[in-house]
């Protein structure tokens, strides 16, 4: 059977179809004129004779006539001016940048030479000498590789040499194209996103004839890239906003412990403000991790509010640094879950119901109250479960004393915001099974929630944070004591 008769019945030797591939993947040239006079001694190379087009195909379907397909002519061949694939028409023509068209083209560059403008090519034109340097000559080909945006792709390189010097002629295309299209910032989303080193070359199996990077490489250009990350989230600049709100959180690593901090701008925008390792959330080292953020621009003109899970050493931390009078609203969730910690499962429904309830009171004086209350009750079955929520409860009510909790208390009456954050974090990185070095750990961890930040929205609520900045202005009188 033909070739071509084969392939019309289905048989797969080729992905795309004849006249597809007329339109796509451009006829075959060669570099070396020794190699083409062999094929072909009768034809010049890189011309297309009526000898070396394809036969024409009998037409499975004869009773449709000439008629019954578009650019088919009656003895079954492809007539490309009438194709609706052809440049005329959409049909059945690939579209640009689609996958098929994607494979078509690094099919075709697999077997093809690198095609070189008329600027670059040093020896001339081919067959015409005359036209170049006398010194230079074409000196065959050799196997290369150029980058296709961020895939590599092998080719047969041109080869000049000058005949002179005795030396090999670099050409100024391929060396353009040695270059990935953004550097490591393909590799680097690849790798964050959860591709394996050692998987690069396999995940590269998808795009036809291209080939990955060794394990090493991949490696190397995933360093380069999330320190670079690490000195941005280090170093940059926050006075080009102004900060109402703070939000402090540990994530752990292996052994250690990392401090992250986030801020909410005047306007609600949300921005990753810095990072810290420490063994604790000690009150030390997260002084200094907040005079550095001080230092770097970060304003708050418009006063302060500070969420925190209740770290005893974040919370001296912060009035150490921006003094005792900055509100902190503790998270209700986490205060929540403390107390239920003391308390049989069996009541634990019960009791997540009933201090959800008393959380959700509108005002500063109802939901004092009904703390109040359940405060009582508790010490009749858990003495330790009423201290725990005992324990400062009148910063859990900071978003009640500032009048603001039923605009804002969505967005700011627990750290759901940064937990968020960790949770994502925690998502990018928990295939990381050895933590080596601390550099490792930062490297990973700031890159990951700079990756992060580019995705974030304002805050729920967002409109109403003019209310708290003059609640801000106004202060915060003392707290009424319920009756």
């Amino acid at each position: 059977m033909p070739r071509e008769a084969g392939r019309r019945k289905g048989a797969v030797t080729e992905s795309v179809p004849r006249h597809v591939e007329r339109w796509v993947v451009p006829p075959y040239c060669s570099v070396d004129p020794c190699q083409d006079s062999r094929r072909n001694r009768r034809h010049p190379p890189c011309q297309e004779s009526e000898r070396s087009r394809p036969s024409p195909v009998a037409d499975p379907h004869p009773q449709r006539g000439a008629g019954a397909r578009g650019g088919e002519q009656p003895g079954g061949g492809h007539d490309p001016s009438a194709d609706p694939a052809g440049p005329a028409g959409g049909g059945r023509r690939l579209a640009a940048g689609s996958p098929g068209a994607r494979g078509a083209a690094l099919r075709a560059r697999r077997w093809a030479p690198l095609a070189l403008p008329r600027e670059d090519r040093p020896a001339g034109p081919r067959y015409a000498h005359a036209d170049g340097r006398p010194a230079l000559a074409r000196w065959g080909a050799q196997a290369g590789s150029v980058f296709l945006a961020d895939q590599k792709v092998p080719i047969r390189v041109p080869r000049v040499r000058n005949r002179a010097t005795n030396t090999e002629v670099p050409l100024a295309t391929y060396a353009q194209l040695q270059t990935p299209r953004a550097q490591d910032v393909g590799l680097f989303r690849r790798v964050l996103g959860g591709l394996s080193c050692r998987d690069d070359e396999a995940a590269a199996e998808a795009v036809p004839e291209a080939f990955g990077l060794a394990t090493s490489s991949v490696s190397r250009r995933f360093v380069r890239a999330s320190a670079k990350a690490l000195q941005t989230l280090h170093e940059r600049r926050h006075d080009d906003h102004d900060w109402l709100v703070l939000l402090l959180d540990g994530k752990s690593f292996a052994d250690d412990q990392g401090v992250i901090a986030l801020g909410i701008t005047t306007t609600g925008e949300k921005r990753i403000l810095g990072l810290v390792q420490t063994a604790t959330e000690n009150t030390r080292v997260c002084a200094a991790f907040l005079r550095e953020l001080v230092a770097r621009g970060f304003q708050t003109p418009a006063g302060l509010l500070v969420v925190l899970d209740g770290a005893k050493g974040l919370s001296a931390a912060v009035r150490e640094v921006f003094g005792e009078q900055v509100p902190i609203q503790r998270c209700q969730w986490h205060k929540r879950e403390n107390v239920l910690s003391y308390l049989p499962r069996s009541q634990h429904a019960l009791w997540r119901r009933k201090l959800q309830a008393a959380y959700a009171k509108a005002t500063y004086g109802e939901a004092q109250y009904a703390l109040r209350q359940l405060v009582k009750e508790l010490q009749q079955h858990n003495a330790s479960a009423a201290w725990s929520l005992e324990e400062g409860l009148d910063e859990t009510l900071t978003m009640h004393r500032l009048a603001v909790f039923t605009k804002l208390g969505i967005s700011f009456k627990t750290t759901n915001l940064i937990e968020r954050v960790m949770a994502r974090v925690e998502a990018k990185t928990h295939r990381v099974t050895r933590w080596r070095t601390s550099d490792q750990k930062q490297r990973w961890c700031a890159a990951t929630l700079l990756e992060i930040e580019k995705q974030f929205r304002k805050v729920n609520g967002h409109q109403h944070l003019g209310l708290l900045q003059a609640a801000r202005r106004g202060k915060l009188s003392s707290p009424p004591v319920a009756a």
